[in-house]
């Protein structure tokens, strides 16, 4: 069972004209209601008699938010290039850190282009994330070798593509 995070976002978009507009936006997410991540297991894989332990780990996430700008321009009636950048901030505190979700904030590139036409749309995205370190508490009683870590250097590269046909 997962129960996620309440969020509210709020946006505005402005059309400058018939090929150009602009979107902003910031999200709103109530990150301190996970405040832990339990795994257990009903079946542990039909092992007869068997047991797999469980994981626990306290969160204690703070609250946070997410800011985000795009842009999209058509070039004709057919092609479409967009770009965007977003900011997260890092809602982690070093107590309820781990290698599972290592982040600090993030910021996120992104271009792409679209070609449409009545009966479909196809899209091609890249997207880079820039995310910052993030400085991890060890729990020595959980198992842990460690007193404290600290990710760095990290990032993602994204690739999207997406097809839609009207019929």
């Amino acid at each position: 069972k997962v129960t996620l995070p309440d969020s509210w976002a709020i946006g505005y978009n402005h059309k400058f004209d018939d090929r150009t507009r602009v979107e902003l936006n910031g999200t709103y997410t109530k990150w301190s209601t996970y405040d832990a991540l339990n795994i257990s297991f009903d079946d542990p894989m039909g092992i007869p008699g068997g047991t797999i332990p469980g994981s626990y780990s306290q969160k204690n996430w703070s609250n946070g938010w997410r800011y985000a700008l795009g842009v999209e321009h058509k070039l004709s009636d057919k092609y479409t290039i967009m770009g965007g950048y977003a900011y997260d901030e890092s809602v982690i505190p070093f107590d309820g850190a781990d290698f599972i979700v290592p982040t600090g904030a993030r910021r996120t590139y992104s271009l792409g282009f679209q070609y449409h036409d009545k009966k479909q749309t196809l899209a091609m995205t890249l997207g880079f994330i820039d995310i910052d370190g993030l400085s991890i508490k060890g729990h020595i009683a959980a198992g842990d070798t460690y007193d404290t870590a600290r990710s760095h250097d990290n990032y993602a590269k994204v690739v999207g593509i997406s097809y839609q046909r009207n019929f």
